[in-house]
């Protein structure tokens, strides 16, 4: 029979799907060859086990599913074309061609996941006032202006580990600016939530803001990997 309720993203009273809150392709570098990956919280009573499946709820209808999978397609396409793209040696590397809308729409897409999601609570994604607007916003595919919806994209380079793990979004800053960070697909992906000083720093690479995308290049080590999930789970439990 399936389950029937208010798909969170049209606000209709629908058969719920089992919608992705983090879309299952992002899950592909972190699979072994049993299909399997290794989920970790910082709640000690969560003790780390292997998983075949991502996080799922029944969140969306199937029109409002349907909407979510042609973004996220064209952003798995985008996403394989960067971290396979020679990044050089420079602080940045461009990456022509690219659909940035729907790299946009699927990061802002997964914040607002998290953030309505009942089974996502540890992940503390709290989007505030700014809820509806993004509600509204991918319910209409518009997602404009760039500064209200800014993304910045950063590779990470030379850690293996860096290429198997994914980690679900976290609030942090950077360069001030107040926002969510998640890692996935040897990317790092920060979505700002300060409209007003994103605006001011035209400077930054943000994705949207010119023809060709920009990728900030940002080697680590092994180390410097294991070193920064570490204080990513601190800092969660420390939120909780």
């Amino acid at each position: 029979m399936g389950v029937v309720g208010v798909c969170r993203l049209c606000a209709r009273e629908e058969k719920l799907q089992e919608s992705h809150i983090l879309p299952d392709w992002l899950f592909a570098l972190t699979r072994d060859e049993r299909r399997r990956f290794i989920s970790l919280s910082s709640l000690p009573r969560h003790r780390p086990r292997p998983m075949q499946r991502g996080w799922w709820e029944h969140l969306l209808c199937w029109d409002c599913e349907q909407l979510f999978s042609r973004w996220e397609g064209c952003a798995k396409q985008a996403v394989e074309v960067i971290v396979t793209a020679d990044p050089g040696s420079g602080p940045v590397y461009a990456v022509p061609g690219v659909d940035q809308e729907a790299l946009r729409y699927l990061a802002w897409s997964i914040l607002w996941r998290v953030a309505v999601s009942r089974y996502a609570t540890g992940w503390v994604v709290d989007l505030g006032k700014r809820e509806d607007e993004v509600r509204k916003s991918l319910l209409s595919g518009e997602l404009s202006p760039i500064e209200r919806f800014p993304l910045l994209l950063m590779r990470l380079s030379g850690s293996q580990l860096a290429r198997s793990t994914l980690v679900p979004p976290y609030r942090t800053k950077i360069l001030g600016i107040s926002g969510f960070m998640m890692q996935a697909y040897n990317l790092f992906w920060f979505c700002s939530t300060s409209p007003t000083r994103t605006a001011w720093l035209s400077d930054v690479s943000w994705v949207g803001g010119s023809d060709s995308l920009t990728v900030i290049n940002f080697p680590t080590t092994e180390q410097e990997e294991y070193g920064w999930l570490r204080e990513v789970i601190r800092r969660r439990g420390m939120d909780k």
